[in-house]
């Protein structure tokens, strides 16, 4: 990827995204020590552009308290709206038998994979379906990192790296960042406590 693009990205609300990517490549010339494959576990690391059309929406910028100290990006009480979650699950799976005689699937006679409208069939879904917006073309990969994430050694030194890049390790960081990681590697990182 260009690296103006990138930094252009970086400058304007977006997503990090950060995956496990494993991959075993056959070794040309296998010894007894190192086998017959490689063992590829990486991390690989893309950005996902916010609409720029949209960016008086997203404040990314670090805000502070009346009384001068950081604003948290993340909510003192996380799970506060649960038993609206679990109201929402149970609703659906108390009427999940009936669910597909409403879903759009049903509706928009959706069969292929990926799953997608035909805007053929159903032209009034063309902007929506079609928007750059649910493709990849808002995706810009940046890296593949030879760390895996997946271990916990992997994700702890990950995380120190993007603390030490964005500045949170001296107080230099200027906006929040958004990470969109798997559930593992999310429940993982709630539970690494910064110092």
């Amino acid at each position: 990827m260009c690296l103006c693009i990138y930094r252009a990205v970086q400058q304007r609300p977006h997503v990090r995204w950060m995956d496990n990517f494993s991959k075993f490549i056959a070794r040309q010339v296998p010894t007894t020590g190192n086998g017959i494959f490689s063992s590829c576990l990486w991390t690989g690391v893309a950005v996902f552009e916010c609409d720029p059309n949209q960016d008086n929406m997203f404040d990314m910028q670090i805000k502070h308290r009346p009384d001068g100290g950081l604003l948290p990006a993340m909510p003192d009480t996380l799970f506060k709206h649960t038993h609206r979650i679990v109201a929402g699950l149970k609703l659906i799976l108390e009427d999940s038998r009936n669910y597909f005689d409403q879903s759009l699937v049903l509706k928009y006679d959706v069969r292929s994979i990926p799953l997608k409208v035909n805007t053929k069939l159903f032209p009034e879904m063309a902007d929506t379906v079609e928007d750059k917006r649910n493709t990849t073309a808002i995706v810009y990969p940046v890296q593949l990192i030879d760390n895996n994430i997946g271990s916990n050694q992997g994700l702890v030194t990950l995380l120190r790296q993007l603390m030490e890049q964005l500045g949170m390790h001296d107080n230099t960081c200027t906006h929040y960042e958004i990470l969109n990681v798997d559930e593992n590697i999310y429940w993982r990182t709630m539970k690494v406590r910064f110092i």
